[in-house]
């Protein structure tokens, strides 16, 4: 099941910031093709940022991906438009030609940031596909590590290394850090262990990094906003973990439309950790302190719940909130206040069915499909009052949180995940 994400509460930031800690490893290594270089592409604060070209509220501005080898370029039109402002650069996946060192059946490393929501969702998808393709004999082994803190890069680097150690075939991680684990990739990949960075990004080559494209999941809900609002008030923001590359960049997104906006004042920013419960207290802490009328908020992915409860809780009215990674809870706020004149906006960033689709990859290059990229974007679905009712159950109340999966193949189905690989087949039907 999919659910909020969750972590350990921490300081109000006014906006987040990519995590700076590097680890490197001396030499090369290509299983395929030379590493490219891969910069990490800095956090910016609304001064910073300079608007994206477009009007407030106008269509979601197209920025061009930064595509070195022109590999963007060449892709069919749909692999273009999902790489829509992504934002680091994107390469010839050194993984093109991957033959794993032994197997099938094949073993399974999941190395995670935390046993979160999200991550139990994730890994529920991961366990169901597990299932799925060792009653065909393709995999023997599924193994599972965790991180006992929020952004832990020295243990998960660790538990990388013991999946190493222990001559996994494929690991699948929800990185720490864009940067820190840098180097215990290299170490993977030397060893012919191939990491897929989960909802995130590693600016290592040798990861394959499977994702929501995070300027659109930002620019999407807060293009939304900005028009519900009228293209003026005074809007709060909810941030996610810090360091995390899906919070930095999708903040960074959101900020971008907000800078088209003069008239869209930014009154405060709070740190709700992908958590319901922390965004709820950080929340409650700001409207203590902030007696003005918030005309709208914009959060950073699966803390709408928490929002919508700290402003009834204060006594205030709930303004739009923005969704961004949709949950079942504020969903059903939304539908059950139409009558009441609440609007909505959201996207969906399913857990569960992401955890399906990683597996899905994984199994796609120990069978030798050949992933072509190193980046994988996904465009998150975009849920309105038309759609609605195909993404909350209609018993959900709004008291309870579980993020939304959304319809049958909403997410990464596999026309579309074929146009990432040089020989796509269903994973399900191969033949050793």
């Amino acid at each position: 099941m999919h659910f909020q994400r969750l972590f350990h509460r921490t300081s109000v930031l006014a906006t987040a910031s990519l995590v700076a800690a590097t680890a490197t490893v001396a030499g090369s290594l290509s299983p395929a093709v030379a590493s490219p270089t891969r910069a990490a592409t800095p956090a910016l604060s609304r001064a910073s940022v300079p608007a994206a070209t477009g009007t407030c509220g106008g269509p979601i501005p197209t920025q061009a991906p930064m595509d070195p080898q022109g590999v963007i370029a060449k892709a069919p039109a749909v692999v273009q438009s999902a790489f829509n402002g992504y934002p680091v650069p994107v390469h010839p996946s050194p993984w093109a030609n991957f033959k794993p060192s032994s197997g099938p059946p094949w073993t399974i490393g999941w190395a995670w940031n935390e046993l979160n929501a999200y991550g139990t969702g994730n890994h529920e998808g991961i366990q169901a596909d597990f299932l799925a393709y060792q009653k065909l004999g393709l995999v023997k082994n599924y193994i599972p590590s965790l991180t006992d803190t929020a952004n832990g890069a020295t243990q998960q680097a660790q538990q990388i290394r013991t999946d190493v150690e222990k001559k996994v075939n494929i690991i699948i991680s929800a990185l720490t850090s864009p940067t820190a684990l840098n180097g215990v990739i290299e170490q993977a990949a030397k060893a012919n262990i191939p990491v897929i960075s989960v909802s995130g990004t590693s600016t290592d080559p040798h990861s394959v990094n499977v994702q929501a494209n995070p300027y659109l999941l930002g620019a999407q809900t807060a293009t939304a906003l900005v028009n519900i609002m009228g293209h003026k008030g005074n809007l709060l923001v909810v941030s996610g973990v810090p360091g995390l590359s899906i919070a930095t960049y999708s903040l960074a997104a959101a900020m971008k439309i907000f800078a088209n906006c003069p008239d869209i004042h930014i009154v405060g920013s709070v740190v709700g950790n992908f958590s319901q419960s922390v965004a709820k207290s950080v929340v409650l802490q700001f409207l203590a302190t902030h007696p003005g009328t918030i005309n709208a908020v914009w959060q950073d992915s699966s803390m709408a719940l928490g929002t919508i409860q700290a402003f009834e809780e204060a006594g205030r009215t709930v303004p739009p909130v923005a969704d961004t990674s949709a949950d079942w809870g504020s969903l059903a706020y939304w539908r059950d206040h139409i009558k009441d004149g609440y609007k909505g906006t959201a996207n969906g960033d399913p857990a569960k069915a992401m955890g399906e689709a990683t597996f899905d990859v994984a199994m796609r290059m120990l069978e030798g499909q050949g992933v072509k990229f190193t980046d994988i974007p996904i465009v998150p679905p975009v849920i309105t009052t038309a759609n609605l009712d195909q993404w909350v159950p209609a018993g959900w109340n709004d008291n309870v949180s579980h993020t939304a999966e959304g319809p049958p193949q909403s997410w990464l189905p596999d026309s579309y995940l074929n146009n990432f690989f040089n020989h796509p087949q269903n994973p399900l039907d191969y033949k050793p």
